[in-house]
């Protein structure tokens, strides 16, 4: 009867013991799955490009900027007449890209209406998706857009992509602004670096004026000049 107390207990511990390794097996497979979770990845590749500074994609404060900056233009009243239409450019094929653009479009659906406008003329942003459209030029054309915003792009198109939305731009007079620096190598006129915790604001002269836009020498003061390759 002892004995059989005995191995009883022994059993039922076996089966214990067992029963915690399973878990802890299960347990390891579970936080795999969570970090090898597309989502999960794609955050930590968001969080690395803004750590190295590669990157401004701050929504919120590009537009602050935005706005600070057509306060010395003299030339987007005229263009945007009764709505200031900005395009969105931006790849759906890649993660970076889409989520800048998804982090624009969340950014604006929360805005309170009186954010969303600049001296009293309404914004409104329109989406163009770089994988979806034949005619970059028609495209930005047919939706009346008067300025561009581009998303990071793959960085094994970027090159042919950004001197196809140079020539548009310069084409139909689209001012086009980033949060990537690198960008004004390509054309792009504006872009926003974030520096020591200071946004500071960078202009590619040259493609700016082939866009159509006319700054004050007093913003040129304050902003820092950056032509291709500088």
């Amino acid at each position: 009867m002892q004995s059989s107390s005995i191995f009883m207990s022994g059993l039922v511990s076996l089966l214990l013991f067992v029963f915690l390794i399973a878990l802890v097996f299960k347990a390891t497979a579970f936080d795999h799955q969570v970090s090898t979770n597309p989502t999960q990845l794609m955050t930590s590749s968001h969080q690395q490009a803004t750590q190295n500074n590669l990157y401004y994609l701050e929504p919120r404060q590009e537009l602050l900027l935005l706005k600070k900056v057509l306060s010395f233009e003299r030339n987007w009243k005229a263009r945007a007449g009764n709505k200031l239409i900005i395009g969105l450019l931006y790849q759906k094929s890649s993660s970076l890209s889409l989520w800048v653009a998804e982090d624009w479009l969340n950014l604006y659906a929360i805005l309170p209406e009186a954010d969303k406008q600049i001296d009293g003329i309404p914004i409104s942003l329109q989406e163009i998706s770089l994988d979806s459209v034949s005619s970059l030029e028609k495209e930005l054309a047919e939706k009346n857009i008067q300025l561009l915003y581009v998303a990071p792009l793959d960085d094994k198109k970027s090159t042919r992509l950004l001197k196809d939305i140079e020539h548009s731009c310069e084409k139909l007079k689209i001012g086009t602004f980033t949060g990537v620096p690198q960008y004004l190598d390509s054309g792009v006129a504006i872009s926003f670096e974030l520096k020591e915790n200071k946004a500071q604001i960078l202009i590619n002269l040259e493609a700016a004026r082939a866009q159509g836009l006319n700054f004050s020498s007093q913003f040129l003061r304050l902003a820092k000049i950056r032509g291709k390759n500088d």
